[in-house]
């Protein structure tokens, strides 16, 4: 199995995302692949990512995030004012200010002397934030203490419940026992054209996390989700369609362990 092209960079082959992406239309599953149309990231898209990484990838999350020591954004606007400032080509203080200051808040009423002094006041208030801006070069995002907390809470409560624990975080040593985060299944999907033609579907799935129990014959797939209400999640399957990304896995996963692996499935 090849995957010598990191999956989210791979665009000859289908995802569960891009089949969603063709519910939608035909035009924008092409223009999508295209990268004609980009999807912004929402809050909540965010935050599931930063704790998929945070129990799944510990190390990976510590090179991913950081909790700065300093005065941080308490606003979109400031955290936009911020970015706007490093990324101005003016070559004052003061220009930069100004203009980072016009883009992100309401102007009216005030002279440009005293838009570029709260400008600068604001900058000189999150000068520390603006250098670690400046000198992030690997894209390092910054979370708040609160947001660690909970991060840290979340742990704690799998930790607490036995089901969580054995899924996500139990990891025997043993030879006959194989779990992976993060799996990356390069798979292909076999159709027929008329009864003598044989096509090949190329498929890809980025699973959160595989179980593979040899000793008792056992394959899980987990799947991370994150919700605000447990209560309402049913409202949440169906919305994103969870149950057509757990069967387009389970197809990936019955092709890496019985063509690539070439393991007999019959008794598992």
């Amino acid at each position: 199995m090849d995957i010598s092209i990191p999956y989210y960079e791979d665009n000859s082959r289908i995802s569960n995302s891009s089949l969603g992406w063709f519910l939608q239309s035909p035009r924008y599953f092409r223009d999508r692949l295209d990268g004609k149309v980009e999807e912004k990231p929402t809050s909540a898209m965010e935050n599931g990512t930063m704790v998929h990484m945070y129990l799944l990838q510990p190390e990976e999350f510590k090179k991913t995030y950081k909790v700065l020591s300093f005065q941080t954004p308490t606003s979109q606007q400031q955290k936009k004012f911020c970015e706007d400032y490093v990324a101005s080509t003016k070559n004052k203080p003061i220009l930069r200010a100004l203009e980072a200051f016009k883009n992100n808040y309401s102007t009216t009423g005030r002279s440009e002397e005293d838009n570029g002094k709260k400008g600068l006041e604001m900058a000189l208030k999150l000068k520390h934030y603006i250098k670690f801006l400046r000198e992030n070069k690997n894209g390092t995002k910054v979370i708040s203490w609160a947001e660690l907390e909970t991060l840290k809470k979340i742990k704690e409560n799998v930790l607490l419940h036995k089901m969580a624990r054995e899924l996500l975080l139990n990891n025997p040593n043993s030879a006959n026992f194989k779990a992976e985060n993060e799996f990356h299944i390069n798979w292909e999907w076999i159709t027929y054209k008329d009864a003598f033609t044989e096509e090949k579907l190329l498929c890809k799935s980025l699973i959160d996390r595989i179980v593979i129990d040899h000793d008792n014959k056992v394959i899980k797939l987990i799947d991370i989700k994150t919700t605000v209400s447990v209560v309402n999640f049913s409202n949440s399957f169906k919305e994103y369609d969870y149950g057509r990304q757990m069967s387009f896995y389970w197809f990936a996963i019955r092709w890496y362990l019985e063509v690539d692996q070439k393991i007999d499935l019959s008794d598992y």
